[in-house]
């Protein structure tokens, strides 16, 4: 074929998809409109002009517009389309508007029906013989796990009593316990362990799981049951609920993190309390040899400070990290006092070489000197080398303009050319 030629050809095919997928996303847009609308005219319109009765049904269960969705289903529309193969009007009549998350155009202002708590909609579509266990194209979310996390006790209900799979999994392995579980729907954690729900089943890592970002790191690789996810997400109650259940409160996950680990890092000190009352090791090291204290984020909060002096008080003593190093990255001088106040030393470097004077000028700003030349002092209080540390923490102040720290530095001892053996 004459290259021209094929180039014209390509270049008339490509603009006429463009300009049919184009028409498509419009008329989607005029379909939501007239539905939200309650415009059966224009629908009409809409349908008689191209647009299919799946197109229509999905808009109108997506607008929770039931008197539509009736007279759909009664003109034929299947209850079980997937339309435009991502999700099915079941779904999005179910999905929780509060997430802001759906798959593909299941997305935005709408997931209202279970929402608004009005589940008209949704057994309109399970008696027209709508799927239970139909999942979302993407990550594999079921209705049943879309309306746990949504918090709909009424939905929950009528899904299961129309053969909805309890334990189904999505794409990393997360069952609706789990949601329950993570978004601290607890009514939801008790009507599902009520019903049968199994409490051992884990999250699962896999190749597709990498880009559901909406899990964050380590859902699936670690293999969490709901009881990890529960206090990963510092859910208390849910994990009173799983406990009382007969879950065993110090089974590790794949990572070595137990209960106690998630918690520690989810930064609840009554959580910490709970599961130290039911006996756990709080001295437990996951595989990289890490224990609580070295899941602490240590952010400028009430929650990290109330969760550090508890572990401390419970003689807990980190196991790797230097933890004023990541006390001084976020500036909190309430954590460096706790910490020296507690006995423990600052390192010249943690385990990434990285130093605790240095690190106050990751995040610094001018206008936060005052508080950096308290740490500084802080830190040299409790143990920090000023010959070891100090140049580099002076290249910094140079390079952040804070001359006063940088004249601080100096009278403290901080040396002007880099120590022996040093790499600078």
């Amino acid at each position: 074929m004459n290259n021209t030629l094929f180039l014209s050809i390509f270049c008339a095919t490509g603009l006429a998809v463009a300009c049919e997928e184009r028409m498509c996303t419009e008329t989607y847009d005029y379909m939501l409109e007239a539905c939200a609308a309650n415009d059966s005219a224009a629908i009409h319109q809409l349908i008689h002009k191209g647009a299919s009765l799946e197109m229509a049904l999905f808009c109108a269960a997506r607008e929770h517009n039931l008197p539509i969705v009736q007279e759909l289903l009664k003109a034929g529309a299947n209850p079980n389309c997937m339309f435009d193969g991502e999700t099915t009007p079941l779904y999005a009549a179910i999905g929780n508007k509060s997430l802001g998350e759906c798959d593909g155009w299941c997305g935005g202002s709408f997931h209202v029906s279970a929402y608004k708590g009005q589940n008209e909609l949704v057994k309109a579509l399970l008696d027209a013989g709508a799927n239970p266990n139909m999942p979302s194209s993407y990550r594999k979310l079921t209705p049943l796990s879309e309306a746990a996390r949504s918090d709909d006790s009424d939905t929950v209900n009528l899904l299961l009593a129309a053969g909805a799979e309890i334990n189904a999994q999505d794409i990393v392995g997360m069952t609706a316990l789990h949601w329950a579980a993570l978004e601290h729907r607890n009514n939801i954690v008790s009507q599902l362990l009520n019903a049968g729900a199994q409490t051992h089943l884990l999250t699962c890592a896999s190749e597709e799981a990498s880009i559901v970002s909406r899990y964050g790191s380590g859902h699936g690789e670690d293999k969490l049951s709901p009881l990890h996810i529960a206090a990963h997400s510092g859910n208390t109650k849910g994990v009173e609920l799983l406990l009382a259940a007969g879950v065993a409160p110090d089974t590790p996950d794949a990572a070595g993190n137990t209960p106690f680990l998630h918690a520690a890092s989810a930064e609840s000190q009554p959580l910490l309390r709970l599961l130290t009352d039911e006996g756990v090791d709080i001295h437990h090291t996951n595989n990289i040899g890490e224990n609580a204290l070295d899941q602490i984020n240590f952010f400028n909060n009430a929650d990290s400070l109330d969760a550090l002096r508890y572990l401390l008080q419970a003689g807990v003593r980190p196991a790797m990290r230097c933890l004023f190093t990541r006390a001084a990255l976020r500036q909190n001088i309430e954590v460096i006092r706790t910490l020296g106040e507690a006995g423990l030393r600052c390192h010249p470097a943690d385990e990434y070489g990285n130093s605790a004077l240095n690190e106050l000028f990751i995040w610094a700003r001018p206008k936060d000197e005052a508080r950096i030349i308290e740490a500084i002092d802080l830190l040299m209080q409790y143990g920090g080398d000023m010959p070891t540390m100090g140049y580099r923490a002076l290249k910094a102040a140079s390079q952040a303009g804070m001359k006063r720290v940088y004249d601080h530095l100096l009278k403290s001892g901080a040396p002007a050319t880099p120590p022996p053996d040093s790499d600078l």
